[in-house]
């Protein structure tokens, strides 16, 4: 006989077989050379051998006795994500495996991570030396924007990589001061017309909720003044003013800062205000007299300010002269003249 002999796996799950799986009979025996076995090492796998119509023949069980070359990567243990930051909750480990998903406890590849999407930020080991054939990601961190899916994956030299599941951070350790909505003025020493907000955030940008520090606002350098509430402390990472008044000059530009004890502080755009509301008069020119009894050879003119010195230019008071002192003397003409 010459007949074609091949051979196949009969039984024993996650087995293949490779090499040459088919044998010509010479005299009546097939002689098989080059089959190779990839399993699961302890499982017990049945070779069956087939030519046509003739009575087929199984083997006895035959156990792969140890593991293979390596050839691809596999996650142990998933990722657990943490604050943005700091380290995940649940470190990576990685196993280098065969072909047959056997572990390769030889084996002391470099394992590198990355992450993905690359505005996630890995910090710690991020490359590790296998032990045993397993690589173990103790201390990795992961910055990045909460509510965002960041996947991590794992490679080594020659073998096939392997993503984990994805993992999402919580707020990180409170760093920053972010304007989340800006002050606008308004008229001098009335209250802001839009009252500034505050977010405290991590290194990232992401509001830490858990904050209540509290942000204090000042004028950078001098010349105007803030009244009204100008401390607040945050509820869940968000300071909130109101009532806050500036007080300054017309056509002067105002920036306001705000800060929390080491926490990096923010500052305003430029800020102007309007005149406020008229407090006073002020002489901008002054009488000269001329001849007793005719008209002043320069005659007054009052200026309507608010408490700041800027004049009130919608005013329309009327302003009355009268003599303050200086005995016998009479004014005549026109005593009051509207603005």
């Amino acid at each position: 006989s010459t007949a074609t002999v091949t051979v196949a796996l009969q039984s024993g799950a996650g087995g293949t077989l490779g090499g040459t799986l088919t044998a010509t009979a010479n005299g009546g025996v097939a002689t098989f050379s080059g089959v190779t076995l990839a399993g699961v090492l302890g499982t017990s796998y049945v070779l069956r051998f087939t030519s046509g119509t003739l009575t087929s023949v199984d083997s006895a069980g035959v156990t792969p006795t140890g593991h293979g070359v390596a050839t691809q990567l596999a996650v142990t243990t998933q990722p657990g994500g943490g604050a943005s930051g700091g380290a995940l909750a649940t470190p990576p480990v990685i196993t280098i495996r065969d072909s047959a998903g056997n572990t390769v406890a030889n084996s002391t590849v470099q394992v590198t991570v990355s992450v993905s999407p690359t505005s996630g930020i890995l910090g710690g080991p991020t490359t590790v030396a296998a032990v045993n054939g397993v690589a173990t990601f103790t201390g990795l961190t992961l910055a990045g924007t909460v509510n965002t899916n960041y996947t991590l994956t794992f490679s080594a030299t020659g073998l096939t990589p392997v993503t984990a599941s994805s993992v999402t951070v919580t707020p990180g350790t409170a760093t920053q001061l972010a304007l989340a909505t800006s002050p606008v003025a308004g008229a001098s020493g009335a209250a802001l017309t839009t009252q500034p907000v505050v977010r405290i955030q991590d290194a990232q940008g992401n509001t830490v909720t858990s904050s209540t520090v509290a942000v204090a606002v000042a004028v950078v350098g001098t010349g105007g003044s803030l009244t009204g509430t100008t401390t607040v402390n945050a509820t869940a990472g968000v300071a909130t003013f109101s009532g806050v008044a500036l007080a300054g000059t017309v056509n002067t530009s105002y920036t306001l800062r705000f800060t929390s004890g080491v926490l990096t502080s923010t500052d305003s755009g430029n800020l102007t205000v309007t005149p406020g509301v008229a407090t006073q008069l002020a002489l901008t020119t002054a009488p000269v007299p001329g001849a007793s009894g005719v008209a002043l050879t320069t005659q007054p003119v009052v200026t309507i300010r608010d408490a700041q010195g800027n004049t009130v230019t919608s005013s329309t008071a009327t302003v009355t002269v009268a003599l303050q002192s200086g005995a016998g003397g009479t004014l005549g003409g026109t005593l009051t003249a509207t603005a």
